[in-house]
């Protein structure tokens, strides 16, 4: 699977120049990457997979979750997808 440039509008601006924000970019990517392989057959586009993971990226920025912070985004996508009822999506 090709990761998709993150230099587009859905960037996040805090990833211009700073290394920390290269390896935000990157982790969700392949987060982003890893659900469109599992979710390919359910109708989620890459752009909705992409939003829901920024989302709660965003949502735990103020965290102090560090290294697990891509596996617990990825795992709260995941249960956004099977129930699109819980509060949030995230």
């Amino acid at each position: 699977m090709v990761v998709s440039s993150s230099s587009g509008p859905s960037a996040s601006p805090l990833a211009a120049g700073t290394t920390a924000g290269a390896d935000r970019e990157r982790h969700i990517n392949e987060v982003v990457d890893r659900l469109a392989i599992r979710f390919s057959g359910m109708g989620v586009s890459r752009a909705d997979l992409e939003a829901r993971t920024r989302e709660v990226y965003r949502a735990c920025t103020t965290s102090r979750i560090g290294d697990f912070l891509s596996i617990l985004v990825e795992r709260q996508v995941r249960r956004s997808i099977k129930n699109p009822t819980v509060e949030g999506r995230a």
